[in-house]
């Protein structure tokens, strides 16, 4: 079940996803050969380290489908909206400086990142369905990765987007 909803995620990050995008930018090759290579390769971990406990917590494991599949849904759905946003606002103004969208609704409400915040909790229900080391490795990783990314992007839409809200959180809602 665990490879199952790895396999889900990277069929929608990697191919559903960018074919989404309304945009002409080529992207480099090295990146996409460095996307290959990660996915790959993290794709190599799991198998190895997925070996089920003998007795797994089946409970466990329907809180983590659960959990997946709410946490996909929040990152489609905050990258839908950032997208509409992005392709809504191409104009500059009277001083010449791009001008960017405030995205409000959902969670974009609370927080500046929730997309990153859906990605943190599918890792994190993929790891409660997998119950293994590896899995555990690969949440804990991503909630590493994407932290500094979110308070970085929170940071920048303080200073960049007219309006911003000071009260919105940069990951997690009223903490973080």
């Amino acid at each position: 079940m665990g490879l199952l909803l790895f396999v889900v995620h990277y069929v929608n990050r990697d191919i559903l996803y960018p074919l989404s995008l309304k945009t002409t930018t080529k992207v480099p090759l090295e990146i996409v050969l460095t996307c290959i290579l990660y996915t790959t390769a993290n794709g190599y971990l799991q198998c190895y380290g997925s070996q089920q406990p003998l007795s797994p917590n089946r409970l466990l494991q329907l809180i983590g489908v659960a959990l997946f599949a709410a946490g996909m849904w929040i990152n489609i759905k905050a990258d839908k909206m950032l997208q509409e946003a992005k392709d809504a606002v191409s104009s500059m103004d009277s001083t010449g400086k791009k001008k960017y969208a405030l995205v409000r609704g959902f969670l974009f409400d609370l927080i500046s990142s929730p997309n990153y915040l859906g990605e943190i909790i599918e890792w994190f229900g993929y790891w409660m369905v997998c119950q293994h080391s590896t899995a555990l490795l690969f949440a804990v990783a991503t909630l590493d990765i994407l932290t500094p990314g979110a308070i970085k992007r929170h940071q920048w839409n303080l200073k960049n987007i007219d309006g911003y809200p000071k009260d919105r959180k940069a990951l997690i809602p009223f903490l973080l």
